[in-house]
């Protein structure tokens, strides 16, 4: 099949994955929908990942890249979809495994709401923890759906999903880190749903392996020590600070985003015992004063006396505050 037929991209990023990568790669070789584009890219790996990659290029939808030096997985990312050229693509990491009638699902989905930014599913974990995780409610106006994302324990369950391509052609890609691209995911659903709204498919499309090895990325964020592991957290709600000050929509939807960042930030925070508390005035003063301050240091221009008054006493804002760090 000739690049341009396809409509679907599934970009997979891989490194030092050879007991399993294939298995990833089959399931995606399975997809009931025919017209997807394969795009592989090995990461420097010193083990044989290359070659159980190759293996899959006699079927002539795929085709792999090999990396002479280390990107790191958010740049071996990038790196694939600065070559998508198709309507819609998947992010697909090596070690995890989609249905069969994934991306026909999820792009009758996103047929279906054309305003969607991303369709997505449920994810069904094996390995390590084995249960259905689901993140709906990411289909409402700007604030509505991205409180729900800050709110939401499983918040990467979306970045599993099937993206317009669009939203690369305005430059958009991954943010990096200094601590191996910790959050990334996240940050990058939040970037999505800042653009627009997201589909639920509500049944699980997508099998995520819950690793115990410690060559897993995921596992390497909770080493170090809590300074560490406090520096990724700051980095990273930093760069979700930035990406919602920017998000369209008048100043004053976007300042409550910030509200709502700061009070993620406070609340889920490593060692945090900080859960926000909508009933009490003084904490709502405290939320307020940090995010003016937030705000400002982002360019946003400072609310009047008035709009923090409307904010303060806002129902449904603190009421989705107060789920921050978990229900």
């Amino acid at each position: 099949m000739r690049s341009q037929d396809a409509d679907v991209t599934i970009c997979v990023p891989a490194y030092q994955s050879e007991g399993f990568v294939a298995d990833t790669l089959a399931a995606v070789a399975r997809q009931t929908h025919a017209r997807i584009r394969v795009l592989v890219s090995v990461d420097a790996s010193s083990d044989g990942t290359e070659a159980a990659c190759r293996a899959f290029e006699s079927d002539r939808r795929f085709r792999v890249f090999v990396q002479p030096s280390r990107l790191g997985w958010v740049g071996n990312t990038n790196f694939l979809l600065d070559r998508v050229r198709s309507d819609f693509h998947v992010i697909l990491p090596h070690d995890d495994q989609i249905t069969d009638d994934y991306v026909e699902s999820l792009r009758a989905a996103a047929l279906g709401a054309p305003d969607a930014i991303v369709a997505y599913g449920d994810i069904q974990t094996f390995g390590r923890s084995e249960h259905v995780r689901s993140t709906p409610g990411l289909d409402g106006p700007l604030v509505a759906r991205v409180c729900t994302l800050l709110a939401s324990p499983t918040g990467g369950v979306p970045f599993r999903g099937l993206t317009r391509s669009w939203v690369l052609g305005r430059g958009l890609r991954m943010i990096d880190n200094t601590f191996g691209g910790f959050g990334a995911a996240r940050l990058w659903a939040l970037q999505l749903l800042c653009l627009g709204p997201f589909e639920h498919v509500p049944r699980p499309l997508y099998r995520r392996w819950i690793r115990s090895d410690p060559n897993s990325v995921v596992n390497t964020w909770g080493v170090g020590s809590r300074e560490q592991r406090l520096a990724a957290w700051s980095e990273h709600c930093a760069a979700c600070l930035r990406t919602v000050a920017g998000a369209g929509g008048p100043e004053r939807e976007r300042f409550r985003l910030v509200l709502a960042q700061t009070a993620r930030m406070l609340a889920t925070g490593p060692g945090s015992r900080q859960r926000p508390r909508p009933d009490d005035p003084a904490r709502r003063e405290e939320l307020l004063m940090l995010a003016t301050q937030a705000a400002r240091s982002l360019g946003l221009a400072e609310l009047s006396a008035a709009e923090l008054v409307s904010l303060r006493e806002d129902p449904e804002l603190w009421e989705s505050i107060a789920t921050m760090g978990g229900a």
